[in-house]
């Protein structure tokens, strides 16, 4: 039997949900309340190995002004790396280097908490890797569910209402306390319940 469903086939297992809730465009909280709690439940697994390191780094770019001995904290990111050979890791490096060399995020989190900055940046572009991943914009394109320009316009807008997401920040504040993301929490995702006085309403303008 072929198997017609681009998100099972192209998606990695544990997102495959959020992915659906993405491009289904119904609900704009469901989306990002599954795909930070399928981060949540991968990042129990392993956690961020190296985290507080990279945000020493973080925090010393801080301290010495944007700009500033840029090189020399992206070798020290780059050690991190090295030393820790890890993909969760090397993830955290590249997303402390983007961070560094975007003065408009470093100005807007950096200065205020380094850890928090690095965490949540790396969550999304964790949610970011495994959600909008493989061919999956081919295979929706040529099913006719999403054009190539649709489809990248809607992982911007995903995106940047993932990067407000209170759901990201409580995420970030647990890998924070716990990198080893033992004490970090499955998330829940309930559907809202609909509210009961939306059929009062109709049978009232109905009268």
């Amino acid at each position: 039997m072929v198997d017609n469903d681009e998100f099972r086939r192209n998606v990695p297992k544990g997102f495959q949900n959020a992915a659906r809730a993405v491009f289904n465009r119904v609900d704009r909280e469901r989306p990002i309340r599954l795909a930070v709690r399928a981060a949540a439940a991968a990042l129990k697994e392993g956690g961020c190995p190296g985290l507080n390191s990279v945000v020493g780094v973080v925090a010393a770019s801080v301290a010495d002004g944007m700009g500033n001995r840029i090189e020399a904290h992206c070798l020290a990111l780059d050690r991190i790396a090295r030393e820790c050979a890890d993909d969760r890791a090397a993830r955290a490096v590249r997303t402390a280097k983007a961070l560094m060399h975007t003065p408009a995020l470093f100005e807007r989190y950096a200065r205020i908490d380094p850890a928090r900055a690095v965490a949540e940046a790396f969550i999304v572009d964790l949610i970011d890797a495994s959600i909008f991943t493989g061919r999956l914009p081919w295979a929706l394109n040529e099913s006719g569910k999403e054009t190539i320009a649709s489809y990248h316009g809607r992982r911007r807008e995903f995106l940047d209402e993932l990067r407000q997401s209170e759901n990201v920040a409580k995420l970030a504040a647990e890998l924070v306390a716990d990198p080893r993301g033992e004490q970090v929490k499955r998330q829940r995702a309930k559907r809202r319940d609909p509210d009961p006085r939306a059929g009062l309403d109709l049978a009232l303008t109905a009268d």
